[in-house]
């Protein structure tokens, strides 16, 4: 079972016909949970999303069709940014993606099996494509499979969250008795005789000292101020936690800071800086440039991989054609001016290869 499985499979607790509509404290817990985990594979994917492809070698401009399906439309229904941003979330959520080439387009398989193994290349059964049911058996040949090898991703969290499941809904406990209201609600003893001997007849029918009760309780609950008039026999007295929201740290703060915690924990695993995805300044360039090193483009690494194995043949790979990524990189142009000419003047580079490095066109 998948990460994201698992996930949905938490998120979706049956509840009894006697739950009052408020969310159980293991709803809130995964929501938490999975809260933090889309957060971090919305960055992954948002990150993933600015690569550009560049075809180098001999056969670079025969293939350029290929070009336009990888920076442009990889199919009718997406560009290329949300095509390569699905594949990045993916990969941080299920731990794998299957590409699947149907028809000239490239679309992400929502769901697959594996159909047949062969030493000669596997067969898969794709399901569903971008929602729509599907039933087609493609070869290896026709699919790219994407795997993020952090197995510990999905056995640490499940650890982990656990412990801090646990956490929260003693969080969750503490705050209900602390901001809990109590009430007694003294009835008259010649009602409380009659509704004894209705009860005891089998005849009880609501009162309109019952709807009265029904009317204060919904009251206190929706209004934040609430007037009960009593008659001369009835009284009221409410027992609330005095004196402990003094000092204490409130119900949204203890979940804000556990949701924190969450997303500390999954930055940790997959290998990001925390402060990317707080919105610290500190340092923010260089927790970048890690992101761009530890996980973008590994995982753009094993795209080109499986890119190059559809697109040329092993004549053309001899030859020297070659699938490249740019455009993960934040350059100013002012910064790499003196490097780019150091470059030059020591014929180690040429300018328009300077220029693809940092996501410029070369010159006409």
């Amino acid at each position: 079972m998948s990460l994201l499985d698992y996930f949905k499979f938490q998120r979706a607790p049956t509840f009894s016909d006697t739950d009052d509509g408020e969310t159980s404290e293991l709803s809130k817990n995964i929501s938490l949970k999975y809260g933090a985990l889309h957060k971090v594979s919305n960055y992954v994917g948002r990150g993933v999303s600015k690569a550009k492809f560049v075809l180098k070698g001999p056969d670079a401009q025969r293939l350029s069709y290929w070009l336009y399906k990888l920076n442009v439309e990889p199919n009718p229904n997406q560009t290329a940014s949300q095509f390569l941003g699905e594949i990045g979330k993916a990969m941080i959520e299920d731990g794998e993606v299957m590409i699947v080439a149907y028809k000239g387009n490239l679309y992400v398989a929502d769901s697959y099996s594996k159909e047949e193994e062969s030493l000669e290349g596997n067969k898969y059964h794709v399901t569903s494509i971008q929602g729509m049911t599907f039933d087609e058996v493609f070869k290896s040949d026709d699919v790219i499979l994407l795997k993020n090898e952090n197995d510990s991703l999905n056995n640490y969290l499940e650890k982990l969250w656990a412990d801090y499941g646990e956490l929260l809904g003693r969080v969750i406990n503490r705050q209900k008795t602390a901001n809990q209201i109590r009430f007694t609600f003294t009835q008259p003893k010649n009602k409380i005789r009659e509704m004894a001997q209705e009860a005891a007849d089998g005849e009880r029918k609501e009162s309109n000292q019952q709807r009265f009760f029904n009317r204060v309780v919904k009251k206190i609950k929706t209004d934040s101020v609430v007037g009960i008039p009593l008659g001369d026999k009835g009284s009221y007295a409410e027992f609330s936690s005095k004196g402990t929201g003094t000092g204490r740290v409130t119900f949204i703060d203890d979940i804000d800071g556990l949701l924190t915690q969450y997303v500390d924990d999954v930055c940790q695993v997959v290998g990001l800086s925390p402060a990317l995805l707080h919105g610290e300044l500190a340092d923010n360039q260089k927790n970048y440039e890690m992101a761009i090193e530890v996980v973008f483009e590994p995982i753009l690494r094993k795209f080109i991989d499986g890119l190059q194995r559809a697109i040329f043949s092993e004549e053309e790979y001899q030859r020297g054609n070659r699938v490249k990524v740019t455009g993960l990189h934040q350059y100013n142009l002012f910064d790499v001016a003196t490097s780019g000419d150091k470059l030059i003047a020591a014929g180690l580079a040429m300018a328009d290869e300077i220029r693809e490095e940092i996501g410029l066109e070369p010159l006409p």
